[in-house]
Parts: C-alpha cells; sequence; structure tokens
C-alpha cells in the first residue's frame, strides 16, 4: 500500500512534507486519538482537501477517488464531513468510523501515528484540541482587536467597462452578486449557472493584474454585505448561508443588516468576520446537515471575530406553513427565499422565530461594565393588571361548545378565539332571519361585531376556514345554481340596452326631420321601466372591503353579509379609516351595526339608500396595530362608540405549546354544526311586500327577560364614580344588548327562528358577554392609560423580548430608541424612568454610551 505519495495526490506540498517528516512516533502511544477524532471533526474539511485533493464536497459529504487502488472515477470513496464516517462501496472492505482511522488507511499507520499525525496538522499539543475561544482581555484592560489583513482592492473603472458576462464554459449567468468593499465599491463577483440538464453552479470573477478570472479571490474574503455592515455600525447583523437568501432575508428583517459567506457552507472559514466585531450576530442555516454545520463553524468564527452575542435560528419555529398555519417539515435546504416564497413576513417573524444564544456568546467581552452584577430588588408592577379569566365554555349550547372542543383539539388555536369564530359564523348565517326585542321599542338585530386581538401565527385562518366552510360552501352552490340565470339575465340586459339605444336614435332621428316624436317619447319610457332585473346573486362573507362598499354591496346585493378577515390592520388602516374618513367610515359602521336604516351621499357617483340590510364583523388585529389605529384615530373610535359594539377576545397565545398532532379521522361535532348552518342557510330570508328584507321577531320569554333586566340593572350599577366599569363604560352600556343577540343566536341554532328565547340561552348568553366585558376592561384599560405609562409598558415588552431573543441583560439606549417601540428622545426618556422607578431596568453610563440594563428577576427572563 503506497505512504507517501504527494506527488500522486497532489495537495499542499509544503502542508504535506511537514506532516511526513515529523511523525513523533516514540508520543505516539500517548495520544488521546478520541480527542483527537472529535476536534478534527470542527476542520474536516481542510484535512480532506489536504489528503484527498482530487475531492469535493457534495452536501454532507466528500466524493474522491481511493488513492491505494487504480480507481478511475470520483464518487465511490465517500466521508461524512458530520461524522467522519468512511467507506469505499466499490471495494465493501476499506471503511472507517472516523478520520483519525482514514488517516492510518491512506498513510498506512497504526492508529496512534494517525492520531498524532492530525494533532501536528492542527496545531494540538499533547493531543489535546487548541484554544479557540476569543482572547480575554485581563481586567479593565481593552480588548485588542486582531491586525487587519490587507483588503482586496476595488475593481478599476476601466475594467468593469469590459466584464466578461459569459462563461466559457456554463454561459451566461442567471444571477450575479456584487461583494463590495466598505465604501460600495465593487471587489469581485459570484455568478450562478443554471445548465438545463444538471445541477445548479458557482463560479466568482476577478479582476487581476493579469485581467478577468474566473476562480475565487484569496483568503480572507469579505462577506457580501460588507458595505451596508460599514453603513449601519450599530445594527444588529443576520448571517445566511448564500447570497440569494440574503437577498430575501432583507426583506424579512428590515433592522437587521443581512451578509453571507462566499460559496456558503463550503469554506466560512475563509470569509474576514472581523467587520462584525461588537454586533448582536444572528444565523439563519439552511434547513440540512451542511447548514448545522455552517451555522455551527460561523457561530464560532464570530465569537472569535468579537461579536458581542451570537444566537442561531430554531428552524423546528418556523415549520409551519404561514398561510394555514400547519405544521410540516421543512423541505431539504430550506432558507430565507423559501420562507419570503412561502408566504413569510418581518412581522409573522419577529412573532415566530426562536433564536438559541450560542453556549459561549454570554461570557464574550468581559471585561466591559455592563450593571449586570448588582444586587436587584424584585420588579414592581407597571400597572394593575387584570387577570385572564377562563372562557367559559360550559355556557355554549352543547353542540355548538362540542365543535369549538373538536376544533380546539386539532388546531390547538386558543380557545376563546375558536369560539369567537363558531359564534361569528353563527351571526352570518342567521341575522338575516330574525331580530330580537328585548322590550316593545328595544329591538335591534341579532348581528355581531368581533375583535380577536392577538399574535400572527395563532392559526386563526384555519380555524375561521374550520366554521365558515358551510358559509362559503353555500355560497359556491348558490353562484352554481344561478350561472344559467345569470347568462340569461346579460343576454335580456343586452338586448334591453339595444332597444333602448334603437328608440333613441329613433327619436334623434325623427327630431331632427321635424318628425312628431310623442309615442317614440312614451314607448322610451315604458321601456325603461321595464329594465330585467338580476337574479340575487347570495354574497356572505367580505375580506377586504371598505365600510361603504359593503355598505353599498348591501344596499343592491344581498343583503345580509359579514366582513372577516385575520389581517384586522388591513380593515382599520384601510381608505375608510383613514384620518379624511373616519367620522363618516365609523357611522357608517356604527349603523350596520344597529340595524339603522341610512343614506350614503357621494360627492362623486350616485348616492343610495341602506335599508333593512344586516352586517356583521369578525376581525383579528395585533395589539400593536390597535395600538396604532388608536393613537391615529385621536381616541375617534373610542367616543364614537365604534369598540363599544365589538365583542373583545385577547386570549393567551398557544404558540410554542402545539406539538404535531395526526388530523383525525373524522370531525363528528364539526359536521353537525355545518349541517346545522346548512339548515338554517336553506330556510328563506323573510321579506315584505316590497321585497325587502324583515326578519322575525324573537321575544324573550318571562324568565329571560327577568335575567335580562337583572344583568341589565347590574351592569349600569358600575358604570358610575367606583365602580368596576367606569374605564369601559361604553362597552358596558352595550353589553345587555349584546347579551339578547348571542342569547337569541343560541336558541336559534338549538330551536330555529320561531318561538321565544328561554332562561337557559340567556344564562349562557350573559356568561358569554360577561367574559368578553372582562376581557374589554383588561386590553381597553391598558389602551386609555397615560402617555408614559403606556410608552414603559411598551418599551419593557421590547427589552424583554431583545434579551430572550439573544441580546443579552445589557441593551444600549441608542439601540432601543433606533429599534424600539418609543422613538421620540423626550418620550423614551420619560418611559425609561418609569421602568428605573419601578425597578425594573437601571442605567448604566460606559464612557459616553449610556447602556440600559434589566432587572434579572423580571418575568421570562
Amino acid at each position: 500500500m503506497p505512504t507517501n505519495e504527494n506527488a500522486r495526490r497532489g495537495g499542499n506540498p509544503g502542508e504535506r512534507k511537514y506532516l511526513n517528516q515529523n511523525p513523533k512516533s516514540s508520543a505516539a502511544s500517548s495520544i488521546d486519538i478520541a480527542t483527537v477524532a472529535r476536534a478534527a471533526l470542527e476542520q474536516s474539511e481542510r484535512i480532506l482537501a489536504t489528503w484527498l485533493p482530487d475531492g469535493k464536497r457534495q452536501g454532507a459529504e466528500w466524493l474522491a477517488r481511493n488513492p491505494t487502488r487504480d480507481d478511475a472515477n470520483p464518487g465511490s470513496f465517500s466521508v461524512n464531513l458530520l461524522t467522519g464516517k468512511w467507506s469505499d462501496f466499490a471495494t465493501d472492505t476499506d471503511k472507517g468510523g472516523d478520520l483519525v482511522a482514514l488517516v492510518a488507511f491512506l498513510d498506512n499507520l497504526s492508529q496512534p501515528e494517525a492520531a498524532r499525525r492530525l494533532a501536528d496538522f492542527l496545531g494540538m499539543d499533547g493531543g489535546q484540541a487548541p484554544d479557540r475561544r476569543p482572547h480575554r482581555a485581563a481586567p479593565g484592560q481593552p480588548t485588542q482587536a486582531p491586525k487587519p489583513a490587507a483588503p482586496l482592492a476595488p475593481i478599476p473603472e476601466a475594467a468593469l467597462a469590459v466584464r466578461p458576462l459569459v462563461h466559457p464554459r456554463h454561459g451566461q449567468p442567471t444571477a450575479t452578486w456584487t461583494y463590495r468593499d466598505e465604501a460600495g465599491r465593487p471587489l469581485f463577483f459570484q455568478c450562478r449557472f443554471d445548465p438545463p440538464q444538471g445541477r445548479k453552479g458557482y463560479a466568482p470573477q476577478t479582476w487581476s493584474a493579469d485581467g478577468w478570472r474566473w476562480q475565487a479571490p484569496p483568503s480572507p474574503r469579505p462577506p457580501y454585505g460588507l458595505d451596508r455592515l460599514a453603513a449601519a455600525p450599530a445594527t444588529p447583523v443576520l448571517v445566511c448561508e448564500g447570497e440569494k437568501a440574503a437577498d430575501a432575508a432583507q426583506g424579512l428583517f428590515p433592522n437587521h443588516v443581512i451578509i453571507a459567506s462566499l460559496n456558503g457552507a463550503q469554506s466560512p472559514q475563509r470569509t474576514d468576520w472581523r467587520p462584525i466585531q461588537g454586533r448582536r450576530v444572528y444565523l439563519w442555516p439552511d434547513a440540512d446537515a451542511p447548514g448545522k454545520l455552517y451555522a455551527a463553524t460561523v457561530a464560532q468564527l464570530a465569537l472569535e471575530a468579537g461579536a458581542a452575542t451570537v444566537a442561531i435560528l430554531d428552524l423546528g419555529s418556523i415549520a409551519l406553513d404561514p398561510a394555514t398555519g400547519e405544521t410540516r417539515d421543512l423541505p431539504a435546504g430550506y432558507d430565507a427565499a423559501d420562507a419570503l416564497a412561502a408566504g413569510w413576513t418581518a412581522a409573522t417573524l419577529a412573532q415566530s422565530a426562536i433564536w438559541v444564544s450560542h453556549p459561549d456568546a454570554e461570557s464574550t467581552n468581559p471585561g466591559a461594565p455592563s450593571g449586570e452584577d448588582v444586587e436587584w430588588p424584585p420588579p414592581q408592577a407597571i400597572v394593575s393588571k387584570f387577570e385572564v379569566a377562563p372562557y367559559p365554555s360550559d355556557a355554549l349550547p352543547p353542540g355548538l361548545r362540542a365543535a369549538v372542543d373538536e376544533v380546539v383539539s386539532f388546531v390547538q388555536a386558543p380557545y376563546a378565539m375558536c369560539a369567537a369564530s363558531a359564534l361569528a359564523a353563527l351571526a352570518m348565517a342567521g341575522q338575516g332571519l330574525l331580530d330580537v326585542r328585548r322590550a316593545p321599542r328595544l329591538v335591534g338585530p341579532v348581528s355581531l361585531f368581533i375583535l380577536v386581538i392577538g399574535t400572527s401565527g395563532e392559526r386563526k385562518t384555519a380555524v375561521d376556514a374550520a366554521f365558515q366552510r358551510p358559509l362559503r360552501a353555500w355560497e359556491l352552490e348558490q353562484r352554481q345554481t344561478l350561472a344559467g340565470a345569470l347568462r340569461d339575465h346579460k343576454a335580456e340586459l343586452a338586448a334591453w340596452n339595444a332597444e333602448l339605444a334603437g328608440i333613441q336614435d329613433a327619436i334623434r332621428a325623427a327630431a331632427k326631420s321635424a318628425k312628431p316624436t310623442g309615442e317614440l317619447k312614451a314607448y322610451l319610457k315604458t321601456l325603461q321601466g321595464q329594465e330585467p332585473p338580476a337574479p340575487l346573486v347570495p354574497r356572505l362573507i367580505y375580506s377586504d372591503v371598505t365600510s361603504e362598499a359593503l355598505a353599498y354591496r348591501l344596499a343592491t346585493g344581498w343583503p345580509s353579509g359579514a366582513v372577516s378577515s385575520d389581517e384586522g390592520g388591513a380593515v382599520l388602516g384601510g381608505h375608510s379609516l383613514k384620518a379624511d374618513n373616519q367620522v363618516g367610515a365609523m357611522a357608517l359602521l356604527n349603523n350596520l351595526w344597529s340595524g339603522t336604516d341610512f343614506t350614503v351621499d357621494r360627492k362623486t357617483g350616485p348616492s343610495f339608500a341602506v335599508a333593512n340590510v344586516r352586517a356583521s364583523v369578525n376581525l383579528m388585529v395585533q395589539s400593536e396595530v390597535l395600538q396604532d389605529f388608536h393613537e391615529r384615530s385621536g381616541r375617534l373610535a373610542s367616543g364614537s362608540g365604534l369598540y363599544a359594539r365589538f365583542l373583545v377576545c385577547h386570549p393567551e397565545s398557544t404558540i410554542g405549546t402545539r406539538p404535531y398532532r395526526e388530523p383525525p379521522a373524522t370531525w363528528p361535532a364539526v359536521g353537525a354544526y355545518e349541517r346545522r348552518i346548512l339548515d338554517l342557510l336553506a330556510l328563506d330570508l323573510p321579506r315584505d311586500a316590497a321585497g325587502q328584507l324583515k326578519p322575525t321577531m324573537l321575544d324573550l320569554d318571562p324568565e329571560a327577560k327577568s335575567a335580562w333586566v337583572e344583568f341589565f340593572d347590574g351592569i349600569e350599577g358600575e358604570l358610575g364614580a367606583g365602580g368596576q366599569l367606569r374605564q369601559v363604560k361604553d362597552v358596558a352600556a352595550k353589553i345587555a344588548d349584546q347579551a339578547a343577540r348571542v342569547a337569541a343566536l343560541f336558541h336559534l341554532y338549538e330551536q330555529g327562528p320561531t318561538g321565544t328565547i328561554g332562561a337557559a340561552a340567556m344564562a349562557g348568553a350573559i356568561r358569554i358577554v360577561g367574559w368578553h366585558l372582562l376581557e374589554a376592561r383588561r386590553f381597553f384599560g391598558e389602551l386609555a392609560l397615560p402617555q408614559e405609562i403606556g410608552d414603559a409598558l411598551r418599551l419593557d415588552t421590547w427589552l424583554r423580548a431583545e434579551a430572550k431573543a439573544g441580546a443579552g441583560l445589557t441593551i444600549p439606549r441608542r439601540l432601543a430608541q433606533q429599534m424600539g417601540p418609543v422613538r421620540d428622545g423626550t418620550r423614551l426618556d420619560a418611559a425609561i424612568t418609569e421602568l428605573r422607578n419601578l425597578d425594573r431596568i437601571n442605567v448604566v453610563k460606559v464612557g459616553r454610551r449610556v447602556n440600559l440594563v434589566l432587572n434579572p428577576y423580571l418575568e421570562g427572563l
């Protein structure tokens, strides 16, 4: 077996010569083989490029020719870069479990001799792994930065003008990325090629004194995005494995600088990572074995370069479909570009992504004073929090509760959100059938306005889809049934328009010839009153519509409908609720909730009357979006009574507590719910002689009326000074009306649109709306806080989230102002003072830098 055939194997002659002349056989017997084997895995690619230089990396494998036999084609001899296991599949006898055994095989050495040879190659002292931790400065001494290397020279303008744009073998690149220096000047290019047949490939393009070459630049190489790093010296850094992923991640992480390294997982050690010194660094690995190795390698290199903190994305935290909320296995190689294409956004990632701190990161840069090593008193509460009450699920009618339980069990969304979605769908199906009468002059619809306040990723879309499926199926069936009538109407309308145009032409011709036109005019009047009426096509659900457009659709089309969206921010931030339109839009929504007739007057276009229509609203919105809307509306939404018309739901998140569950084979309770909704939809809408909607009137029986009056009086007693509901008196003032609506819907679900509402339905409804009232008090009570307290709450939430995401307990004030929720300097200082007075943070100055240090006893830290 050959032992030292450098000429045949190639590789670095100087490096192989050193190895051959320094076997240290006398000490080989004392070498720690297991330690060397573990250390070798950290530099497996470098080792294999030396011992098997004709090989190449493919995924997590190094494919090469076996130099100990006549092996013409690489591929049968492979080494796993992650484990060190190797095998020649052509012989099936040459195999081993680590890189020490590989070197012993290739160089015909014993295991101890091979371990010694590898230890010398790796720079290990006595077979011990070298200390790869960052250099620690003595206490009180500044940390010394590593000496800079000579940077690559920018490409001259004249050279850029003649850069070849076509590779001599691969042809035209499908993508090109420019690597730049700190000033933004091009240094070299990375080109991607996607041949019609075969795998994708990459080729760097560099300029030298000899002209343009398709070859990699010398090491160390600058990271992709070095110019962005230089332009934002205090911004956190996100490292992706490739340039395409880095470009995509810029839209997902707008408050970070996104960088990558040339050739991704193949050679991160050849990149100059020193520009991230002092930065908070986050790593997004590809979803495969090389990606895991890349993240681990770059994390260590970043710490050695002096990064302040390093954290790696837990890919399991984004292993769901953002469109459906369903958990799945990420495809191999899944990266930021795939996430962007799948529908992830900056907002959804901010809520879902979990970052795991590197274990060595907490001890990085210990010489800087932080203020964390102080005696902390227990933190005080910012405001008196109202406890979250459990949802009264037993107050729901049995069939409705069973369907909600079934959806909660599989979807694993908050119970209150699922129950609210079921109620919303029931209101959409039943609001056109009946009204409820609490007293002779207290009459109103059973429509519901529901507002779920939660984070993105709570699976609201999946929940609404489960409960709205019968509504959408009925809509589709009606459209298909009426398709023929719509075609007939189109033809009739075309004929009527043609006849109308013909009469008008005849009148013009007669007038031009001074002939009488009386009979023609009379016929025209008759004809104009005979326009073929369009078939009424049911439309129940609108997801993206302004309040005025909804009113117009209801007035001119199907008279019962609803706005339902899990992106409530689009509704609250839409055109009709912008500053210039808010008063009219809120008044319109209030009228729709009340079932009041009104007229919409337009400056451009015809005005229209809205009479005898019914509308519900079902929205999910993030608390930050609602806070922003509240501030923009100048509290108009509260003063106009819009908030008061919503049943508010602000459930605790279930994100992070939802292990994968197989979908059930059957959904018996949901199936029964769907059949009941379809039965209600099959009932004809009651109409008057003029064809307008006239819902059936449903009254309370004596026991239900007595319970309702008692509830009304109890609420009224808490609205005055000193009452528990004074902060949400507008919401509380309408809660008895809401109880009657929900009781009517419970009766409708169980008994249909006839009879009278009984005590059981009213008792359940009172408990349900009473829970929603507590939710309104809990949320809107905090929403109406003084500005400095509200700012302190938001700042406190952001600081704790940053700390848990890997930033540590010390966060620069400058960073808080740049990226936090309070950007105004005066307001930020007031919020900081509040948190400091409550022992939630400390303020520490290091030179001219001001740091905010979190109390480690805060919840969740």
